[in-house]
């Protein structure tokens, strides 16, 4: 509830879990559009009726693309998620769910999905947000041995580039 409460684009949602439902599926299709629209590699947003949401297929021949967490991921994976993630956060909105299971490699080339966690920078908890997720993708290529930036630096960068 923390990811809609404290965005001012759903100040006025009402209560109730079936709200919060088309909500929360509302909310991650606008989050798509936005970052679509922003030129982040993410899915084509399609279509979102109800806690419906429509968005491209990521894959080939009816096989969904795999995540990083089952990739061998190189330095090259790394700087994009990382200047996904820049672009992201130049669109005013931040991930606040990133992880290497919310990143596709498909055809070599990353893809972040799972918007229905994402605030707008705007989100009393964005920083913090930004922070974890900065942290989640540079524990994870760091165990795949991987040389990440520290996290200082990797802040900076993001908020930069």
């Amino acid at each position: 509830m923390q990811y809609i409460a404290g965005d001012p684009r759903f100040h006025n949602v009402k209560k109730g879990m079936r709200n919060i439902v088309n909500v929360w599926a509302r909310k991650e299709f606008v989050n798509l559009k936005r970052a679509y629209s922003a030129k982040v590699p993410v899915p084509m947003p399609i279509h979102v009726k109800g806690n419906v949401l429509v968005m491209e297929f990521i894959g080939d021949d009816g096989t969904p693309a795999p995540t990083l967490n089952t990739c061998t991921v190189t330095h090259k994976h790394y700087l994009e998620v990382l200047k996904a993630v820049s672009k992201l956060y130049k669109a005013e909105l931040v991930h606040a769910d990133l992880s290497e299971f919310n990143v596709f490699l498909h055809k070599d080339k990353i893809l972040l999905f799972d918007f229905g966690s994402a605030v707008d920078i705007a989100h009393p908890h964005a920083d913090q947000f930004l922070t974890r997720d900065i942290s989640n993708i540079n524990r994870f290529f760091s165990k795949k041995g991987v040389k990440v930036y520290d996290l200082d630096t990797t802040m900076k960068k993001v908020k930069k580039e």
